[in-house]
């Protein structure tokens, strides 16, 4: 699993890179908690990445998702003020509900991406001025 975090040249340097993934559902499929479906369970090819878009936006697209997105209640009080918004490469603690999962970031090549993501306009890049 690779996060990218506000710009697609950055990604989550978190402990876990194998979240679950619902890759397919079947008609009456639950999630127990969270990503975890009941029933069967299999584990994807090890060299099968996922990348996860969902904080790759502009400061007003996120605004915008931690108002309505379904877990914007359990998002720490200040957190896109103070870490969103004020966010560098050497930030720290960036997880919206539990800072501690996700530590800081690394560089990531976005030659590196998937044929199909090259070029996306959600892959914007940290813009040259800031670094």
């Amino acid at each position: 699993m690779r996060i990218p975090f506000k710009y697609c040249d950055y990604v989550v340097d978190g402990k876990n890179h194998y979240l679950p993934v619902v890759v397919r559902t079947r008609e009456g499929l639950r999630l127990v908690k969270q990503r975890i479906p009941d029933g069967r369970r299999i584990r994807l090819p090890a060299d099968l990445v996922c990348f996860n878009l969902g904080f790759v936006l502009s400061d007003s697209r996120m605004h915008e998702k931690l108002r309505t997105y379904s877990h914007a209640h359990q998002v720490l009080q200040g957190w896109f003020e103070e870490t969103w918004l004020s966010w560098t490469p050497n930030s720290t603690n960036l997880h919206p509900r539990e800072p501690h999962r996700w530590p800081c970031v690394r560089r990531y090549d976005p030659g590196d991406y998937p044929e199909i993501l090259q070029g996306h306009p959600l892959l914007r890049r940290y813009p040259e001025e800031m670094k």
